[in-house]
């Protein structure tokens, strides 16, 4: 979020500087132009009206991404309180398995004395089986009553079995369900733990990153370093135009670095973003350049080697395709020419001048059979 707003204060200000700097007077024509600072040339008001109109677009744009970021933010506070009260749940439904916990042992309890009653039932049979030889009328009169209490008392014992069976059954079923809960509920909490454990590794990676890039590093020794290489080589690719570039950090958390740069032509520091694209290629190519350059003497902290690997080659991939012709011809000139590097391996589809002389493999497809051959050109030296 705090990149997408730091892009539209960028061009919000880039905005207001144009506002600023452009001074529109009318012509011929009742067209009203202006001069660029930079290059001189005319600037119709139509054209002008029309950048306006992009740089609003992309600040509405980016504004729209705010509030999808901010709605993604306020969906997940909605789903942590969600899983909250599912965690609530199952601590309640936790309290009710220990209570039918309690009931179960209950019910062993009351088993066991009906089983107690049942054998107790089945001695005063065995002990009173006498009694079925008395066949008088107050005898058999006493064993009916006898038998009646009997099976009174044999009743009352099934169905208070029957009910506890009943209860057990329902508390197995009921354990059985909050058995799938608990589990669920387990499933639950492994995932919310194994978020927790990513935010934590994103803490530390953060963490790490922030003790790999130190103040010293980045603003006493680095970028001072990387401007200095910078210099020799972006004044050679513009023919003495830039140099003496500058790098600020003022605004590294929003927009990344501010470069700007000295056009000797006129003496004036400009932005990188009114350079042309030709110059911004020229530009790139020479940071990175000197970036390669210095790879090899820097140490980035002070746990590293003393004594870094030596980096002899450079590998660029495709580098001269947005360059005109004369900064193509001094970029390889330079490169064929540097003692830096005793190896320059360049990818192109871009043609090389004649006069650039170097060992060149090239790879060309037969489009009848649909396979690539590669051939060498080796480097012819004039003695």
């Amino acid at each position: 979020m705090g990149k997408t707003k730091g892009r539209i204060e960028d061009i919000t200000g880039k905005i207001i500087k144009m506002k600023n700097s452009l001074k529109f007077i009318s012509k011929e024509g009742d067209k009203e132009t202006a001069k660029c600072p930079t290059c001189q040339s005319e600037l119709t008001k139509e054209h002008y009206d029309h950048i306006i109109q992009e740089f609003n677009k992309k600040i509405e744009l980016n504004q729209k991404k705010v509030e999808k970021i901010a709605q993604l933010i306020n969906d997940f506070e909605k789903e942590i309180k969600s899983l909250q009260k599912d965690i609530d749940i199952v601590n309640r439904k936790i309290t009710i398995i220990s209570s039918l916990k309690g009931d179960f042992e209950n019910y062993q309890k009351y088993d066991t004395e009906s089983k107690e009653v049942q054998k107790k039932l089945s001695e005063f049979l065995t002990k009173h089986r006498t009694k079925f030889s008395d066949v008088s009328s107050d005898g058999i009169k006493n064993l009916a009553l006898e038998i009646e209490r009997i099976s009174t008392k044999l009743k009352g014992i099934k169905q208070e079995i029957k009910e506890k069976q009943e209860d057990f059954n329902s508390n197995h079923r009921r354990k059985r369900e909050l058995r799938e809960e608990i589990e669920k509920m387990k499933n639950l909490e492994n995932k919310i733990n194994k978020i927790e454990v990513d935010i934590i590794h994103i803490d530390k990676a953060k963490e790490f990153v922030r003790r790999f890039v130190t103040e010293y590093m980045v603003v006493k020794r680095l970028v001072k370093n990387i401007a200095l290489k910078t210099d020799k080589y972006i004044k050679d690719f513009t023919a003495g135009q830039y140099g003496d570039l500058l790098i600020d950090l003022t605004g590294t958390k929003k927009t990344g670095l501010s470069i700007k740069i000295k056009d000797n032509f006129n003496g004036q520091y400009e932005s990188i973003e009114i350079l042309s694209g030709g110059d911004r290629t020229a530009l790139g190519m020479a940071l990175r350049l000197a970036i390669s350059e210095l790879m090899s003497i820097i140490r980035p902290t002070k746990d590293s080697p003393k004594r870094n690997p030596k980096i002899d080659f450079l590998l660029l991939d495709e580098p001269l395709a947005a360059l005109d012709e004369i900064r193509r011809e001094r970029i390889l000139k330079h490169l064929t020419k540097s003692k830096t590097f005793s190896q320059v391996f360049l990818i192109t589809h871009t043609a090389i001048p004649p006069e650039i002389q170097t060992n060149k493999i090239i790879v060309e497809k037969d489009h009848s059979t649909g396979l690539s051959y590669a051939r060498f050109e080796k480097q012819i030296i004039a003695y």
